[in-house]
């Protein structure tokens, strides 16, 4: 028995790693948007394994189990490779283009369904071996869903250490290892040879398949995007991002370009250039004309276009904040450090590794300019797509922030995208002027300073007025360098959107009437680049419209929504009905609350999980930290809740443990609706340790108590109603594969609050199902 737990942590490990590692794949491949349906994906293959597993119960007898397991697990490695060597050379034709307008059509679409069904075979494998273990072994379902959940944990700590050290194919062909490695487990008990022994020549196979594509890649992404591998000198990964280095054949005194999962792309500065360098090069650096001496803070500094020209303007106090480790300490610090001339090196350059907001927060120091350029990639992190969309740089808390922390004479510059109907750029603007407000500024209009050259606008905020002396300078600047002014205190410029919402003094009508949302966004739905209005939701799915590269992500999503509905149908309802609706004859509607009670579990556990991650993003300074620590301390804390489940025997003591646990996550979830916000706010600026302490201290008690609904039901279930028990599980991963797009449209459009009490309020429905349910 202990093989068998051992296995099945060994299968839910590589199957949760496969999830994380193509999340990063689909990013680099397709868009940030298509890699959120990687968690659909997996909930799609363990559901429809359960399905199987219950249509034909004859083909997967008790007494073959470990044969059984070992046979799926061997499938299921051999699946993880064939799926990768597709994966990595499929594309799907959307437009990616940030200055264009998007699509999405059929021929889209229809690439979408391929793709997905392809990359959903392993999971089905990966899953069968789950469904068979939980399903023969019932009766110790609180220990095996324990080790379930332990080993799905552990590869939230060996994510960006796989990827960083292997980089993302390879590290698929180690997880197909681990799959093989299980087979060897489950065959250690068969007692014959032949499947053992094929079960260690495919894991061998696989750790020589690793090996050569380390040093002859055989499984590699293909030229995507900007990105192509004869112009590669650089490629490396980590659960964020893939950091690439091309140089163009044709332009060979071309700095190399920097890019981001092939499609964010700056180039390289150097130092050696300073003297040839224009210091004026691009708008975002207007703020230097009244701005030329001080302290200066560059978040996102990227390939180093403006700290050249910080240096250029005489400034000699320069901090930077780069969030990605890759770009900083590899690439400008790394093999690019002598191109860069030590850019990044210089004494009166502190180069920090650190997410902007959250460096400004823990920051004792004022500043006299801070600066943020295009900083966004586009890219999505291991914890899912619009998990980068939500970026907590650009918020009305955020700009307090940064104003905050500037000198009696600093200003904060941002440059942004004007591209379809300025909706970034806009946006910016209301959120400068409505964090002035907050902040008590009367006359918010005198503090700010507009000025665009297509297709980057750049955005001046102070604390104090601007002095007239700050805007002759601001606007001879502007007329010399051509640049148009989009606004200023003395005005001088033609009225436009970027006017309206900084200097009218009631913009709510211009909101209103405006075709995208413009209003501004604020940590509780932090999604600056989703500007589709919630009236327009629905119109926006059929006639082209505004709608830029992120907001693009709405037509995507709904397009997977339809896409997993069908799947949903088509491979776990309709075979569950067809097959075996005599099952629910006599006592129908018990066996329907039954089936009421995992769905609502597995609604609302996903719900809770990716509002949880979300929320502590921005607490844990970057969703990578908040995979590791908030996805661990859940799984972990639920399979403690599962094992500590199993310690009841008598069944009315398991309807009691069932009400417990369903209400108390209800109620926890009701108090973080008060609480968790202004708790992530206050705790920004704390030591990051601190900070893991307070996540995890609020993730374990509501772990605990979801970790045991599930085990807790499936023994009652077993003791009512038996026949049905696979029905729940089917039904348990198609509602989840539904609760993961769910929660993406309930936070987007209502915020993560929202997201999390919905959790809770499906837990109290579950409650009350299994409470009914004991009484009948």
């Amino acid at each position: 028995m202990r093989r068998t737990y051992l296995g099945v942590a060994l299968i839910t490990l590589a199957t949760l790693l496969l999830e994380l590692l193509l999340t990063r794949i689909f990013s680099v491949t397709l868009s940030y948007h298509f890699a959120f349906m990687v968690i659909s994906l997996a909930l799609f293959g363990l559901g429809v394994s359960g399905v199987v597993l219950y249509l034909r119960p004859e083909r997967y007898p008790e007494a073959q189990l470990s044969a059984l397991l070992s046979r799926h697990s061997r499938r299921f490695a051999v699946t993880i490779v064939l799926s990768l060597l597709y994966v990595v050379n499929q594309t799907v034709g959307a437009n990616a283009d940030v200055l264009q307008v998007g699509h999405f059509g059929w021929q889209s679409f229809w690439q979408l369904s391929f793709l997905y069904c392809a990359a959903s075979v392993p999971f089905y494998y990966g899953g069968m071996v789950v469904s068979l273990a939980l399903y023969n072994l019932r009766e110790r379902v609180a220990t095996l869903y324990f080790f379930d959940l332990v080993g799905a944990s552990l590869a939230c700590l060996l994510l960006d250490p796989l990827l960083r050290l292997v980089g993302g194919e390879s590290a698929v062909l180690l997880v197909a290892a681990l799959a093989a490695a299980a087979a060897v487990v489950f065959g250690a008990d068969v007692g014959r040879f032949k499947p053992q022994r094929i079960s260690i020549w495919l894991l061998a196979g696989l750790l020589l398949l690793f090996g050569v594509n380390q040093f002859h890649a055989f499984a590699r992404v293909g030229d995507v995007k900007d990105v192509h591998n004869n112009r590669l000198q650089f490629v490396k990964w980590n659960a964020f991002s893939r950091i690439e280095v091309q140089r163009l054949p044709k332009s060979p005194k071309h700095p190399p370009i920097l890019t981001i999962d092939a499609l964010a792309r700056t180039d390289i500065y150097s130092l050696k250039n300073i003297e040839r360098f224009n210091a004026d090069k691009g708008i975002s650096a207007l703020v230097h004309v009244v701005r030329p001496r001080g302290s200066v803070l560059i978040i996102g500094p990227g390939g180093g276009i403006d700290v050249l020209s910080a240096i250029k303007n005489g400034h000699r106090d320069i901090t930077l904040a780069e969030i990605n480790p890759i770009i900083l300490n590899d690439v400008m610090r790394g093999r690019y450090r002598e191109y860069s001339g030590n850019l990044y090196g210089q004494p009166h350059v502190k180069a920090n590794l650190a997410e902007g907001r959250n460096f400004v927060r823990r920051s004792a120091r004022q500043f006299d300019v801070i600066q943020a350029t295009l900083v966004d990639t586009w890219a999505a992190t291991a914890t899912g797509a619009f998990a980068l969309t939500e970026n907590h740089l650009y918020t009305v808390e955020a700009f307090e922030d940064y104003l905050q922390h500037l000198s009696p004479r600093g200003i904060v510059t941002m440059s942004r995208w004007t591209g379809v109907w300025s909706m970034e750029f806009v946006r910016l603007c209301s959120l400068a002027r409505t964090a002035l407000s907050r902040l008590g500024v009367e006359h918010p209009e005198r503090h700010v300073f507009a000025a665009s050259k297509l297709p980057l606008a750049t955005i001046l905020v102070k604390r104090t007025p601007f002095t007239n002396q700050e805007l002759h300078a601001l606007h001879e600047e502007a007329r010399r360098r051509e640049y148009g002014v989009l606004y200023s205190p003395v005005g001088g410029y033609a009225r436009n959107p970027s006017s309206i919402v900084l200097g009218d003094r009631d913009v709510k009508s211009f909101y209103d009437s405006f075709p995208v949302d413009l209003r501004p966004v604020y940590d509780e739905r932090p999604f600056f680049f989703y500007a589709v209005k919630p009236e327009h939701v629905i119109s926006s799915l059929f006639k082209p419209g505004p709608i830029e590269l992120n907001s693009s992500g709405t037509v995507i999503l709904v397009a997977l929504l339809g896409l997993v509905t069908l799947l949903v149908l088509a491979g776990i309802v309709v075979p569950l009905w067809v097959g075996k609706r005599a099952a629910l004859a006599g006592r129908t509607g018990s066996k329907l609350r039954d089936l009421l009670y995992f769905v609502s579990i597995g609604v609302g556990f996903i719900l809770i999980e990716i509002a949880l991650l979300h929320r502590f993003s921005l607490h844990l300074g970057h969703p990578i930290h908040s995979l590791r620590v908030v996805l661990f301390a859940l799984l972990i804390s639920s399979g403690l809740g599962s094992l500590l489940s199993g310690r009841v025997q008598d069944r009315r003591r398991l309807v009691w443990q069932m009400g417990l646990a369903g209400g108390g996550v209800a109620a926890l979830m009701l108090a973080y609706t008060f609480l968790l916000g202004p708790l992530v706010h206050a705790a920004i600026g704390w030591g990051f340790v601190t900070r893991v302490l307070i996540a995890v201290a609020v993730i374990v008690p509501a772990g605990l108590l979801m970790g045991m609904m599930l085990p807790t039901g499936i023994r009652l279930i077993s003791a009512r109603h038996q026949e049905i028990v696979p029905w729940a599980w089917g039904l348990n991963g198609a509602a989840s594969v539904f609760g993961s797009v769910l929660a993406m449209v309930i936070s987007i459009h209502l915020g993560f609050t929202v997201t999390l009490l919905s959790g809770g309020v499906l837990y109290l429905v579950a409650v009350l199902a299994g409470i009914r349910r004991s009484t009948t």
